[in-house]
């Protein structure tokens, strides 16, 4: 029952960031473990194991949805987008729905700068309409701006989800490497890579076997207490 609670409650984080710009959707999977302490010896003496759930993340390539707007750019293909933190520290997104701050710097909806082949990308006044080719380089009129870059890791599952859906190195960080062919897709977004319908099925089916362990623990209580009954009156 607690292995069915996790993975409900893996089913539900997907339902919620369906709608995220470039999610990412999970799943879960058990393995048996041996739990430890005393409680890790059956009644006959031989070692319990208890399901150890492992959440994996998929990085399938979700949908592209056209929107129009110039600064807006879905991956197609492999990486991540670089946004620099007011701490210096980078983070990595799918998420291309960028905008222009007062200084005509790229950045995200949180203000994060994008960065990119040479370091922040920043627009010239009155230079024109920004157009970008699908290898990344920017352009207004005939000046180049920047260009977008892109960054892979031999293990992506390994990154983990930080505050603003964005994706971090853990404590051991992995060593990313530049995509050499980047494609994007300008005036569009990535979505997510969620079935909002599949995820709702896998919820009632998680739901009616928690319902099925209930009963079955609900009818082992009715034998017991029957048989404590029956030893008190012998």
């Amino acid at each position: 029952m607690n292995a069915l609670q996790t993975w409900n409650d893996v089913i539900a984080q997907n339902i919620a960031a369906a709608p995220r710009t470039g999610y990412k959707g999970k799943s879960i999977s058990f393995e048996a473990a041996l739990p430890g302490g005393p409680s890790s010896i059956g009644s006959d003496g031989t070692p319990t194991r208890m399901p150890r759930a492992i959440i994996r993340t998929h990085f399938e390539q979700g949908q592209l949805r056209t929107t129009g707007i110039p600064t807006d750019f879905a991956v197609k293909g492999d990486g991540f987008f670089q946004m620099a933190r007011p701490d210096g520290r980078i983070v990595f997104t799918r998420d291309g729905s960028f905008t222009l701050n007062r200084e005509r710097t790229l950045v995200n909806k949180q203000g994060l700068t994008v960065m990119g082949q040479n370091g922040p990308i920043q627009l010239i006044p009155e230079g024109g309409i920004l157009v970008a080719e699908e290898d990344g380089i920017l352009r207004q009129g005939e000046q180049e701006v920047g260009r977008l870059t892109l960054v892979t890791f031999p293990r992506p599952d390994l990154l983990i989800e930080a505050t603003g859906g964005y994706m971090i190195n853990p404590e051991k960080p992995q060593l990313g490497s530049p995509v050499i062919e980047p494609r994007f897709a300008q005036g569009a977004l990535e979505s997510s890579n969620i079935s909002a319908v599949q995820e709702m099925v896998d919820m009632i089916s998680v739901n009616n076997a928690f319902q099925a362990n209930q009963r079955v623990i609900s009818s082992i209580d009715r034998v017991m207490e029957r048989a404590v009954e029956i030893l008190g009156n012998t």
